[in-house]
């Protein structure tokens, strides 16, 4: 579904240390609403960078998921750091993190 070009040009908006089990940084556009997640356009859709990354490098996110950063860095996009789950379960991990909207000053 996804092409090699699409794969480049996510890339290219990603720095990366020289682990690849350390978070990879979105450098590209941002929403200006959404904390900063970064944003991407994919199969003709914006969408949160990080989710772009799930889709070229793992799979489709199942109806009714979503993907929590379970490194806390709202700017990784390391598919190996989101995990997919339920939307009361990502706030519980958040709150438990304090970063849920709510405890931000």
């Amino acid at each position: 579904m996804y092409t090699q070009q699409d794969v480049d040009r996510f890339s290219s908006k990603v720095q990366m240390s020289g682990n690849q089990n350390d978070c990879w940084t979105w450098t590209g556009a941002k929403h200006s609403r959404t904390r900063g997640y970064g944003k991407f356009r994919l199969g003709g859709r914006v969408m949160n960078a990080h989710k772009a990354a799930y889709l070229l490098f793992v799979g489709e996110v199942e109806a009714g998921m979503v993907l929590g950063h379970q490194c806390n860095n709202e700017h990784c996009v390391n598919p190996s750091h989101l995990k997919m789950e339920s939307q009361s379960e990502n706030i519980k991990y958040c709150v438990h993190c304090g970063r849920h909207n709510s405890q931000r000053s």
